[in-house]
């Protein structure tokens, strides 16, 4: 059975959704202007640099984090918001990460907790959720150690220590 858990990146700015089913004659304009007919006010275009701007970070994060996995990660998906451009912005993201043990090998646990370690912790600035994992992923690393050490004090063992 596979434990995976989610390392994530969440925008800490307001994400307003531009995804309206009604539209009012007020916002004709807006649709006009998303059908390419006029030009995006100057908030409007404010707003889509900061999309951008936005879109970016979580793409980099959740490519660190993924980079720094390997094998270990289970692909990348991402939340969108519709911008006033009528272009899909990702806000939110997440890599879906193995933190199962390594059936009765606590060695290849320990490393494995180590390479999951440095990939909930390899963007700039990781999530709560990505130390959560981090920590859960120590928890296990911590397991493993003991039950290393229990293996090397069996008579006739032959375990080597991990430094």
């Amino acid at each position: 059975m596979t434990a995976l858990s989610s390392i994530s990146s969440r925008t800490s700015l307001p994400i307003a959704s531009n995804n309206s089913l009604r539209v009012s004659p007020s916002e004709q304009d807006t649709e006009q202007k998303r059908a390419g007919t006029q030009e995006l006010t100057e908030a409007e275009q404010k707003r889509v640099e900061e999309l951008k701007r936005i879109d970016k970070e979580v793409r980099q994060h959740e490519q660190a984090h993924q980079s720094a996995a390997g094998a270990y990660a289970r692909g990348k998906s991402f939340t969108y918001t519709l911008g006033p451009d009528n272009k899909r912005y990702a806000v939110s993201g997440e890599v879906k990460i193995d933190l199962s043990e390594v059936p009765n090998d606590p060695r290849a646990t320990i490393e494995k907790m180590r390479v999951v370690q440095r990939s909930a912790m390899a963007p700039q600035e990781p999530s709560s959720q990505d130390r959560q994992v981090a920590a859960r992923a120590r928890q296990i690393e911590a397991r493993a150690q003991r039950e290393l050490r229990q293996q090397q004090q069996e008579p006739g063992s032959i375990v080597d220590t991990i430094v």
